[in-house]
């Protein structure tokens, strides 16, 4: 008797610990893991909070898959639902609210809305900032607060219009460090489990640097959780990092079904094929084009299209391409807008320097250098040279051939002045991180100012946050 006791006092003890942790009822943690599926969960018997906080949930996840702005609508109107029966003195349906904020933020800044989607994940810093942290769920705080140190550093390291709003110092390693720690204590919590996954991958693939081990990570937990957005955010990091090879073996796993809930599988796989110059990529960036319903990266379909027509010397087809690329509008994301820029001079473009500018993105190295001492690529022009110079460079800096590198970055730096595309201020970054690396800290500070002074086109921000991020480790 005594010892059933003691298993029964063992059980609830850990049942309620159980419920401290997950701040979702288990009806609503599954909820949440159908709804990363993409499938239509079961939410009548949910409490009113969870059941508002998921509906709204459910309309985020839906824009994210076809960019329809009646799903906006609706998230609002669950969102006010939530807010309007909300228990003023209750934590959780606060911790709701403000993830709907960041969610609502995030919408906004999908749709182009900046200053709005800022403003929307600034109230809901400043909510949270209100609450009580000893009162609400640990694991919960956690992660928001990782997710607002990460957002505020790079918002402050952008230098926006809206970076007064938030009045915080931003932290993005510590931001990762937290969120990363999140993720270890919601393992094996259903949806609280995918979601995080999906939060670190739409992190790093927006702010950070992914690890080897990051992406081995990412493509497992995309096969055990079948999420769709989780494996094409998780593709994208790998794209991201010139993993083509780790991550083309996710791609055989999907289903047809798969691909009609969230088409942005198309585009990622048919942006790795083209990388690895597979003639499937066509088949499947076509099928993007013909299947998503949003604008998000319709504008890089298109030129992904158009360099494998200029590459295979079907040229009738890639002027008619490139025309439908010249009247893509709007342009919503950072890819779209260089994607355009970059049509306008395809078809003056060296198919060597094409060629192993995509073996380079798909990470195969060799196959890149040998396409660069083609025989095509011995007469360029000033302006193509310093791409060869610069494409030289990287090749030879990531097979760790470092002088070979740093005489090919030196030869982009020469000629580069007055040039606004990225290659002179990146050539400047990656030298002088060599020169870190050699503890050369005078010469790797000379580069640093030498890539500001280049500084004045593509990626101003991106170069400029990870100047100054050397420069710090140089001092």
């Amino acid at each position: 008797m005594k010892s059933s006791l003691i298993v029964l006092f063992i059980s609830l003890s850990l049942s309620i610990s159980a419920q401290e942790k997950n701040w979702l009822s288990s009806q609503g943690c599954n909820a949440l893991s159908s709804l990363y599926k993409y499938s239509t969960p079961a939410i009548s018997e949910l409490s009113n909070d969870e059941k508002h906080y998921l509906e709204a949930y459910a309309h985020f996840l839906a824009f994210i898959a076809d960019e329809n702005p009646v799903h906006t609508t609706n998230f609002s109107k669950s969102r006010d639902q939530l807010i309007g029966a909300s228990n003023k003195d209750s934590q959780k349906q606060d911790l709701m609210a403000i993830n709907l904020s960041v969610q609502y933020g995030l919408l906004q800044l999908m749709s182009g809305n900046e200053i709005s989607g800022i403003y929307s994940i600034y109230r809901g810093y400043k909510d949270f900032m209100r609450i009580e942290e000893k009162l609400c769920n640990e694991l919960e705080y956690i992660k928001l607060q990782a997710l607002f140190l990460i957002f505020a550093d790079q918002i402050e390291s952008r230098n926006s219009v809206a970076s007064w709003l938030f009045g915080i110092e931003g932290d993005e390693k510590k931001g990762f460090r937290l969120l990363r720690s999140y993720i270890r204590q919601v393992e094996g919590m259903g949806g609280l489990d995918v979601e995080s996954q999906v939060l670190l991958a739409y992190c790093l693939l927006k702010f950070g640097e992914a690890s080897d081990a990051d992406i081995k990570h990412m493509l497992d937990q995309s096969k055990v959780f079948e999420s769709p957005l989780l494996s094409f955010v998780s593709l994208m990091v790998a794209i991201k990092s010139r993993k083509s090879d780790e991550a083309i073996w996710l791609i055989n796993d999907f289903r047809e079904d798969e691909y009609k809930r969230f088409p942005l599988l198309f585009y990622a796989q048919g942006r790795l094929e083209t990388n690895l110059l597979k003639v499937e990529g066509e088949a499947n960036i076509t099928a993007f084009l013909n299947t998503y319903k949003g604008q998000s990266y319709k504008a890089d379909a298109l030129l992904r299209l158009a360099r494998l027509k200029h590459i295979n010397g079907a040229l009738s087809e890639r002027d008619s391409i490139l025309s439908l690329l010249a009247i893509v509008n709007p342009l919503p994301t950072a890819i779209d807008k260089q994607a355009a820029k970059e049509g306008e001079s395809l078809v003056s473009y060296p198919i060597c320097l094409l060629r192993a500018r995509l073996q380079f993105d798909g990470g195969t190295y060799q196959a890149a250098r040998l396409s660069l001492n083609q025989s095509e690529c011995t007469v360029l022009n000033k302006c193509q040279s310093i791409e060869w110079n610069y494409r030289m460079a990287r090749l030879e800096h990531l097979l760790q051939n470092y002088e070979l590198a740093v005489l090919f970055y030196s030869k982009v730096l020469g000629d580069a002045k007055g040039d606004e595309r990225y290659f002179g201020p990146y050539s400047a970054l990656y030298a002088a991180q060599i020169a870190f690396q050699n503890n050369s800290l005078s010469e790797a500070l000379l580069l640093i100012e030498q890539g500001r002074e280049l500084n004045t086109g593509e990626y101003k921000h991106s170069v400029n946050r990870k100047l100054r991020e050397l420069e710090l480790k140089a001092q």
